[in-house]
């Protein structure tokens, strides 16, 4: 079975796609957008700007995820979207625009 996993950073995003198989996996493929969404953080605020942006992402993600044939997909966000005080904001607005679940992850172990 093919998976894939997309990691929304501060600086950039990336698709990973694996192969999963007997309790291991195998990477299959890898895709990086520098997307720059620290730079889109004002006031502590995701802008508009930076949800387009790490809408556009996504979207290009979604398309390449077609292509490839794969429906199991995974989106977390760290810091990105973790340390600004419009967090549920802007994960509400990407998920809706994307159609991607996203979890925020802690940074706590």
């Amino acid at each position: 079975m093919n998976s894939a996993l997309i990691d929304i950073g501060s600086n950039s995003m990336r698709l990973s796609v694996y192969e999963l198989s007997n309790g291991s996996f195998r990477t299959l493929f890898r895709e990086k957008i520098m997307a720059g969404l620290a730079g889109f953080v004002v006031k502590k605020k995701l802008t508009p700007e930076g949800i387009d942006r790490a809408c556009d992402g996504l979207l290009r993600f979604r398309e390449t995820l077609k292509l490839l044939e794969i429906d199991d997909v995974s989106v977390f966000a760290t810091a990105s979207l973790r340390n600004i005080s419009n967090t549920d904001e802007a994960v509400g607005e990407i998920s809706s625009r994307t159609g991607f679940s996203i979890d925020v992850i802690s940074g706590f172990d």
